[in-house]
């Protein structure tokens, strides 16, 4: 075996096991034995981007170009790759591009989508979103039946959330207007959000995503966006159980300010790694005086807040427990997380702390979202360095409770 293979065989097992520091390596000598191969800048560039290395990724992109300047997919992976650099109108005109060279390629329209909706385009963006469900990986209806047209019918609908906890908490905002267009509504979601959906949306049946169900029609719950629209802000749509509200008022009386704190989302999430900003990067925020912070991590997995941060996470067994200690605070600091979906969905004071290159639905620039009145963001200003966000975080919290 030559050399130039043996080095293409070890890129090509590395990036099917997603070892992107092998891959890397490997593919790197692959285009150093082979400077001409389009097929390996763009592999590298594809091994890089996991590991946060985006500029010399998009370099990478832009020589396998060179190479071969028809390349749909290699427009693709670039677009991607510029929407975490924060270039969305760069993005959007590469992205535009791979859909003319392939029209078919529901990859290339479902990242131009990611680009729209950061630039605000919300009808052309949530269209073009729909092709998420075409792409490779993408769940499969639970639900037997066709799909919904956001027609008035005499029939069960069942909506299915496909994507995470935060997709799930944002877009049930649409939810209370599908009773007035069909006779019953069947709602699955993830276990942990059924009792808090249930009681918010009491005129919806809620299942876990497990169950077997029967309806005449089905829709992704994230595709109500495309069938009613955006245009703003809504009223609160989730709330806690009063009940559950009440048997946490004595240990969560006071006056003193109180603040819920996370500092990291779902571990298996694609982008956990550069959203979630950790513990030890909160310190700046926690050394603020008289606060009295209570933490919201969940999933600490051994991770053991340290004062000054109260624990009572061994009582969240699910987000209406959540729900109810949000309803006590004063704020929610958090990364982009179902958290601050949660505390933005119940009109509490949020204030979120956004990675570099963030998320479709914060836009590029600003401190303020459409999505939710009362949430502040605070955005890295580099890839992967919390300095900036954590330190504006510090300074407002500092002046919150001066106020008070």
């Amino acid at each position: 075996m030559s050399e130039l293979l043996e080095w293409a065989e070890r890129a090509e097992t590395a990036s099917a096991r997603k070892d992107f520091k092998r891959a890397a390596m490997a593919w790197a000598m692959v285009t150093a034995l082979d400077p001409a191969s389009a097929d390996a800048k763009h592999n590298l560039g594809n091994a890089l981007a996991p590991l946060g290395r985006h500029f010399e990724a998009a370099y990478c992109f832009l020589d396998a170009l060179e190479i071969e300047p028809e390349r749909a997919d290699t427009r693709i992976s670039l677009g991607s790759v510029l929407l975490d650099l924060g270039q969305t109108a760069d993005a959007n005109a590469i992205l535009k591009e791979a859909m003319e060279i392939d029209p078919s390629s529901a990859l290339a329209a479902w990242n131009r989508s990611l680009a729209l909706l950061r630039l605000g385009q919300w009808q052309e963006g949530f269209r073009l979103f729909e092709n998420r469900l075409l792409c490779p990986g993408a769940m499969p209806p639970p639900v037997e039946a066709p799909l919904w047209d956001g027609k008035h019918f005499d029939g069960t609908l069942a909506v299915w959330a496909e994507q995470g906890m935060g997709d799930a908490i944002h877009f049930a905002r649409y939810l209370k207007q599908i009773p007035k267009r069909v006779k019953e509504t069947i709602l699955l979601v993830h276990p942990d959000l059924v009792s808090l959906f249930a009681f918010s949306f009491p005129m919806i049946k809620v299942l876990p995503l497990h169950e077997t169900v029967k309806a005449d029609r089905q829709i992704a719950l994230l595709s109500l966006a495309h069938l009613f629209g955006f245009s703003g802000p809504v009223p609160p749509y989730l709330e806690a159980d009063p009940d559950h509200i009440e048997a946490w008022r004595a240990e969560l009386s006071g006056s003193e300010l109180k603040v819920g704190i996370a500092w990291r989302g779902n571990p298996n999430h694609p982008a956990d790694e550069r959203r979630s900003c950790g513990l030890d990067t909160l310190t700046p925020v926690l050394a603020i005086q008289d606060v009295r912070f209570i933490s919201l991590q969940v999933d600490a997995t051994g991770e053991e807040p340290p004062p000054p941060i109260e624990n009572v996470t061994h009582r969240l067994t699910d987000f209406a427990q959540t729900a109810a200690v949000i309803s006590h605070l004063d704020l929610v600091i958090a990364p982009d997380t179902a958290l601050a979906h949660l505390a933005g969905a119940m009109n509490m004071p949020c204030w979120t702390a956004l990675r570099f290159g963030g998320d479709w639905r914060w836009g590029d620039a600003g401190e303020t979202t459409p999505w939710y009145p009362k949430m502040r963001l605070f955005r890295q200003e580099r890839s992967q360095d919390w300095t900036a966000p954590m330190a504006n975080l510090s300074l407002a919290l500092w002046a919150l409770r001066a106020l008070r």
